[in-house]
């Protein structure tokens, strides 16, 4: 059976171990980059079903990453983890590409609820149809 992939981008290590620990206790399976070339690079390597990413990582503002991550993984979810509302916040526009905002700390029952109502349905390969 396959297992959703969440990609979480997100530099705060506390917070990205905490959501490792229960998505995978959930049963996705769960990849993090702690910064922008951490996460162009597992861009390149994985298919994500979820990205959950905080628009400030380290080394700079990960808002053209949204963009990025719908270019080239059209059937991703992505949700920006906001912190709290304050001046560098990203403008309403930077985030509307995003399926949905979750501000920090997050609440984990809405995320849950999210995550299962947009999980990707699989099916198996028909004999002789190419799988990738």
């Amino acid at each position: 059976m396959h297992q959703p992939t969440v990609l979480i981008c997100e530099d705060d290590l506390p917070t990205c171990h905490a959501l490792r620990k229960l998505l995978t206790a959930e049963g996705f399976d769960v990849r993090y980059a702690h910064s922008i070339a951490d996460a162009l690079k597992m861009m390149a390597e994985l298919w994500a079903d979820f990205v959950l990413l905080d628009l400030f990582l380290a080394h700079g503002d990960a808002t053209g990453l949204i963009d990025i991550f719908l270019a080239e993984r059209k059937p991703t979810k992505i949700a920006v983890l906001s912190g709290s509302v304050d001046a560098k916040e990203p403008s309403r526009e930077q985030i509307a590409r995003a399926d949905r905002v979750f501000i920090k700390p997050i609440v984990i029952e809405p995320l849950l609820a999210w995550l299962a109502e947009n999980k990707p349905i699989r099916r198996e390969a028909s004999p002789g149809e190419r799988t990738g």
